[in-house]
């Protein structure tokens, strides 16, 4: 039923992209100043999009490619953490209470450490609370802590100089597994910079 439904909503999605890039296409030589580049970045655009859209996985199959059984507590907590980004265990144990109250908080530390094991999940120290936190986003990325607040960031350029530095300090390329900038904004020194 997920399949069809899926199936159906990208025919509409589909439908409305060769639409709307038609009428695109159409305004572009209707102008007399044809701007064709437009209309490819627009075209590139809707494609990356539809793209994306197609490659998205359901909470099932996210779990299961990680190697893990699917359970309802699972799905609840992997769902709670698409919402939440980064939480902590308290936090991720209080909403997923709040939809299921016979899940206890031993239930969501055993899965959110499965989750970690398989790489589902990451975790962080936030250097101003000194509490840890889980992150949704595995993937290589940096963190920047501003009070209470989380956000990722990735900047390949800052990656790959730290990377290179490390490469010429002796580290061998294979030995480094993940690079992650932590950046704690000082409200302290901006104030008084101000």
């Amino acid at each position: 039923m997920m399949n069809m439904m899926k199936g159906l909503f990208l025919d509409c999605l589909f439908d409305s992209i060769k639409y709307y890039l038609a009428t695109t296409f159409f305004i572009c030589f209707q102008s007399k100043m044809p701007n064709i580049q437009n209309f490819f970045a627009k075209y590139l655009q809707m494609r990356i999009i539809c793209i994306n859209f197609v490659a998205m996985k359901t909470v099932e199959d996210i779990i299961r490619d990680a190697g893990l059984r699917v359970t309802p507590q699972r799905r609840l907590v992997y769902g709670v953490m698409q919402e939440l980004r980064h939480a902590t265990l308290d936090e991720i144990a209080e909403r997923v209470a709040a939809q299921d109250s016979m899940v206890n908080l031993s239930t969501v530390y055993r899965i959110l450490d499965s989750f970690v094991e398989s790489r589902l999940l990451s975790v962080i120290y936030h250097p101003d609370t000194g509490k840890s936190y889980y992150d949704i986003t595995v993937g290589e990325h940096h963190h920047m802590f501003d009070g209470q607040s989380i956000v990722d960031f990735k900047d390949s350029g800052l990656t790959k100089v730290i990377r290179q530095y490390l490469v010429s300090h002796n580290f061998k390329d294979s030995e480094i597994e993940e690079i992650q900038v932590q950046i704690t904004v000082n409200h302290k020194l901006t104030s008084k910079n101000s």
